[in-house]
């Protein structure tokens, strides 16, 4: 593990492997060991993947912050890695930090992949993040685990792999992070609506959506990838908010496929 500056940030980060350099941005309450059912099936890349700040090995905020700031963030992680230009893979929270990674810096962006995210918060999922804001105050951090499965993974997966072993995977998530950190997280992206700059993103985009999302659903994925000129849409099936963890080989191959036609 090492680490970048930025001002009062150290950001932790993991380099592996030599090519095109792909980074790897990772959404709420996610460390970057996140993408570990990913990162391998890329060996013939450059991956990076990195904490966001409040979150992993990263520090923890005194204040609040923007989406824009995390993705100034990952910019200075590139330019300390004297890395110039980057694919870039972001989920949910790590999908609008990429976003705005293209807005602040399109020459560092080769292409986008954005999964289970948006250019805005409607208002059923604001009403669901302040519900995730209060009750991890309230629950354990397995409770609140049990209760954000089933919007945070689809039925299927539920269905294949079984609460109890679900929550042997989740619950160590939700307990990684602080309570004030993830509030501070959520508040980020509560406060995002980025429609009317989506025209200016010029790069290839990937925009994958899973078809049994209840976090962010259809009209929030087709909407952002409506508004970036050329984006391509692509529906996983028997997937919900995490395909990258849910139905990883379909995820990884779709990726891979995007990736090689955009080289």
């Amino acid at each position: 593990m090492t680490t970048a500056t930025r001002e009062a940030f150290e950001l932790a980060y993991d380099v592996q492997g030599t090519g095109d350099p792909v980074l790897f941005i990772s959404g709420t309450n996610d460390d970057r060991n996140g993408w570990a059912e990913n990162v391998p099936a890329f060996e013939d890349f450059q991956r990076i993947t990195f904490d966001n700040r409040d979150v992993g090995q990263s520090p923890r905020a005194t204040e609040p912050y923007t989406v824009a700031d995390m993705a100034y963030d990952a910019k200075v992680l590139l330019d300390r890695l004297g890395i110039t230009r980057a694919h870039v893979i972001g989920h949910s929270m790590g999908g609008a930090i990429a976003q705005e990674l293209a807005l602040l810096a399109p020459e560092r962006v080769r292409s986008l992949v954005l999964v289970g995210t948006f250019a805005r918060v409607d208002r059923y999922l604001s009403a669901l993040i302040e519900d995730w804001k209060k009750t991890r105050r309230q629950l354990s951090s397995r409770d609140f685990a049990r209760n954000a499965i089933f919007f945070w993974c689809g039925g299927s997966i539920i269905e294949g792999l079984g609460m109890d072993q679900l929550l042997e995977v989740v619950e160590p998530v939700v307990a990684g992070q602080e309570t004030d950190a993830f509030a501070r997280q959520l508040d980020a992206v509560t406060a995002r609506d980025r429609r009317a700059m989506l025209g200016s993103i010029s790069v290839p985009t990937l925009v994958l959506w899973g078809d049994e999302d209840t976090t962010v659903r259809y009209g929030l994925a087709k909407e952002l990838a409506d508004g970036i000129p050329g984006a391509r849409f692509q529906v996983i099936e028997r997937a919900g908010h995490s395909p990258l963890f849910e139905q990883a080989e379909v995820f990884n191959a779709t990726v891979r496929e995007f990736l090689q036609s955009v080289a």
